[in-house]
């Protein structure tokens, strides 16, 4: 045998050897970066899935809220119409139009209430294999001008194969006419104290073109009358309803 063949035999064998060494050291190493790379995925998708159901609730919320006059509990004075519970915003001659800040406590409430109805436990996380942890959510509503904006702090711990990651802050703004809506009416009660007993059709109707809403007055037995106003968008489709109760005292007419 040759033995300059014989040296590069042994010597091809070698580099060989190092190669499957090198090859098996580097898969064996490699699992553990997947899994760190997976959850910081995972912590992604987590983040975007909690702040599409915050956005969802908050968007219900604010639908739900305005067809009721702004309460998600109704106030002593209210009463049921087409099954749902109105409060009244004008008794005889006492306005009683909330502030702003009860009906942002009232999204609270309805947020708190709401949010696992999207979220569902994480039930889609659980059965990808991660263990999740999570605690109360806090959210805190502003209603702004043309928009809801919605901090909520909501820890979430995502565990899998012994690695964790947190998330703790969420938020999402929505694009609403709630504010102006409510604006609205507070201005026709404001006008509705210079005529205690008459329906300020007059009011609404200026406030319409300003403000570009439509408005329906539905009188029904005792003086009571439900007072409508709703915003479109471009294509005509209802945005947003918002309504509230009016009690007159038409006594000297009957």
């Amino acid at each position: 045998m040759n033995p300059k063949r014989g040296q590069l035999t042994v010597f091809f064998i070698i580099i060989l050897v190092i190669f499957i060494l090198g090859f098996l050291v580097i898969r064996l190493r490699v699992p553990v970066q997947p899994i760190q790379d997976d959850l910081q995925t995972s912590q992604m998708t987590i983040d975007s899935f909690v702040t599409s159901c915050l956005e969802k609730t908050t968007e219900d919320g604010i639908s739900y809220l305005a067809v009721r006059g702004g309460y998600y509990q109704p106030p002593r004075l209210s009463d049921e119409y087409y099954s749902v519970v109105i409060p009244y915003y004008w008794y005889y001659n006492e306005s009683l139009v909330p502030d702003i800040t009860v009906i942002e406590a009232e999204l609270f409430r309805y947020i708190q209430e709401h949010l696992n109805d999207c979220i569902d436990d994480f039930k889609v996380f659980k059965d990808m294999g991660y263990d999740v942890e999570y605690g109360l959510a806090m959210s805190e509503p502003a209603i702004k001008e043309d928009s809801v904006f919605v901090e909520m702090n909501f820890p979430v711990t995502l565990t899998k194969e012994g690695s964790s990651s947190t998330k703790d802050r969420f938020s999402t703004e929505i694009r609403s006419d709630f504010y102006y809506a409510y604006s609205v009416i507070k201005e026709v009660i404001e006008e509705q104290k210079k005529d205690p007993d008459m329906i300020m059709v007059s009011s609404m109707a200026r406030l319409s073109e300003r403000y570009n809403f439509t408005f329906h007055i539905d009188t029904r037995d005792d003086a009571k009358v439900i007072h409508t106003i709703s915003f479109k968008d471009d294509t005509g489709e209802e945005k947003l309803q918002y309504n509230y109760l009016a009690q007159y005292d038409w006594s000297d007419l009957q």
